[in-house]
């Protein structure tokens, strides 16, 4: 569940930078018309005894989908878990990913390349402990593992976000992996074999959560650093870079007490980039949390800046943009418009920003979604952690405005060039044995909707 902090996993990254300040307003729109029909297509939950924790959901070319994410196994660590879903919302096949019995392995990404070979990246934590490093893991379209990686600086870091060229480079972003923990973000590019073509690190404390490659080729990453006023705020990150590993422009959003980039990164079309994250704000001393939205053009000016929310936590984990244009977030909300103590949303935004509906997709218990995709045939895919048993129900969440003020910035720091070290972390795949659907508890979920 969401707390009244920033944090969406628990190891929320930190980063530092120097910035020149220009004043700017934030416009926080309402979703207020009722939400139009949207349709449950297929369904599906997948779990062990176990509890399982989605952090990441893909499309296959195929028409199937990939779930990933961490096991929690009591006593013995966690174990890095990729499962497919086929079209018609069966189970295809599931995979467990580890390396030593107790250390701590957790996917925070994954992602399909053309030819369906599948990547999934986060921690390698052999010893049991959140300190670790960057993992990267390359699977075939029917579950075979090819080829694993890790990368390690001699820092606690961690691969948060993973993406495929046209060209098949596989370009992974992170950082540290802990409030506490100081670690550059990093930017990575591997070729299809597993190869490691260059890395790049960027200011002293920072993350790179979120990540995703423009038709022209270059490579968006976003994150959160430390406000450099030394008010302990933190403030969202975007940085642009070439395929060489140039650093092309960096901006520096500033809103509220916190502006992060936890719900991911889309690219439309036409260049355009579409950021969400988690936005808090201290109000008559208590934290509002709500998702906040960023639009910029392909060269760095801001577009526009919204947030929305309920009464209580709203926090975004994953960004689309539809056929027609409209972006699309999914993430999970407290606010009390339904009956659960949390559900998963849907909202929609128009391209100036403007809400026009959000669906609750909510079951009988805990309810957070945590990514969403687009099928090949404009379906909505929703990842989510539930407890409830099927089936989930749509129904529609209107939500309320804040007025905040918001500085937009353009950073100094410098894009170097690494000192990581690639490895094979020779960890095993094994057969989990869940079930689907899920036998209750925290499972994972899979929902497919179509959307107006």
């Amino acid at each position: 569940m969401r707390h009244a902090d920033w944090s969406r996993p628990a190891r929320r990254r930190l980063g530092r930078l120097c910035v020149a300040v220009t004043a700017a307003l934030l416009t926080v729109i309402a979703v207020s018309t009722p939400a139009a029909a949207a349709t449950v297509v297929t369904q599906t939950t997948w779990g062990s005894i176990n509890r399982e924790d989605v952090t990441a959901v893909a499309a296959a070319p195929d028409g199937g989908f990939y779930l990933t994410g961490a096991t929690t196994i009591l006593g013995a660590g966690e174990e890095l878990f990729l499962v497919k879903i086929a079209a018609d919302g069966s189970l295809a096949w599931q995979r467990s990913w580890k390396a030593t019995p107790n250390g701590i392995y957790e996917a925070n990404d994954v992602t399909v390349a053309s030819d369906g070979s599948v990547y999934v990246t986060g921690v390698f934590a052999p010893n049991g402990t959140q300190a670790g490093d960057v993992l990267l893991l390359k699977f075939s379209a029917n579950g075979a593992l090819i080829w694993q990686r890790i990368w390690d600086s001699g820092n606690t870091e961690t691969g948060e976000a993973v993406a495929v060229a046209s060209d098949g480079s596989i370009y992974v972003s992170g950082g540290a992996n802990s409030l506490h923990e100081l670690s550059p973000l990093i930017l990575l590019r591997f070729a299809p074999d597993g190869t490691l073509v260059w890395q790049r690190t960027w200011a002293n404390v920072a993350s790179g959560d979120a990540l995703a490659i423009s038709p022209n080729g270059n490579i968006h990453v976003a994150g959160v650093a430390p406000r450099p006023d030394g008010t302990f705020h933190w403030d969202m990150v975007l940085l642009t870079v070439t395929p060489q590993g140039t650093l092309l422009w960096q901006r520096d959003l500033a809103a509220g007490d916190v502006a992060d980039a936890r719900g991911g990164l889309t690219v439309a079309p036409d260049g355009s980039i579409y950021v969400a994250g988690g936005l808090q704000a201290i109000q008559s001393q208590t934290a509002i949390n709500d998702t906040l939205i960023t639009k910029f053009s392909p060269t760095g000016s801001l577009t526009w800046v919204a947030a929305y929310g309920g009464n209580n936590d709203d926090f975004p984990g994953g960004v689309v943009v539809l056929p027609n244009g409209t972006l699309l977030v999914g993430g999970v909300s407290q606010s009390p418009f339904v009956g659960g103590p949390s559900f998963a949303y849907l909202l929609r935004v128009d391209t100036k920003g403007k809400g026009i509906g959000c669906n609750s997709v909510d079951g009988s218990g805990l309810d957070e979604g945590e990514d969403v995709a687009l099928a090949a045939n404009q379906t909505v895919v929703l990842g989510a952690t539930t407890t409830s048993r099927l089936p989930f129900t749509l129904g529609s969440c209107p939500q309320q405005t804040r007025n905040l003020n918001s500085r937009i910035t353009t950073t100094t720091n410098q894009l170097v060039g690494g000192t990581g070290v690639v490895a094979d972390p020779n960890g095993t795949v094994s057969t989990p044995g869940g079930t689907a659907p899920g036998p209750g508890g925290f499972d994972a979920a899979l929902i497919r909707v179509t959307i107006p």
